[in-house]
């Protein structure tokens, strides 16, 4: 992702800032947010956190898409780690919408 210069340490806001460089779906690459037991949903106990999709032609589309800094006074950026961390939003967002719809059907709301 980006450093801050003071603290070394990679923000939320600097990731979030490399994701808008992409189209939602990421040129399909996925990621499942099944990463601890207890949190999913639907209740799938066995299911395990994955990215799935990387292909050299959607990497090399995500690497095309963006804009190279020419500023090198800046740390250098890791666009891979925006399509990644755009997917990893879209994923958890997913997972969070398909639980309140299954609350909703429960509830009869």
């Amino acid at each position: 992702f980006c450093e801050d210069s003071e603290t070394k340490k990679w923000t939320h806001h600097d990731a979030t800032e490399l994701a808008k460089n992409y189209p939602p779906g990421c040129y399909g690459i996925t990621f499942l947010p099944y990463l601890t037991p207890g949190e999913r949903t639907p209740d799938w106990p066995h299911a395990t956190g994955a990215i799935l999709g990387l292909t050299v032609s959607n990497l090399a589309s995500a690497t095309a898409s963006t804009n190279a800094s020419t500023d090198f006074t800046k740390p250098p950026i890791n666009h891979m780690a925006g399509i990644l961390y755009r997917a990893a939003m879209e994923g958890i967002t997913y997972q969070l919408a398909e639980g309140l719809a299954t609350m909703k059907r429960a509830c009869r709301d």
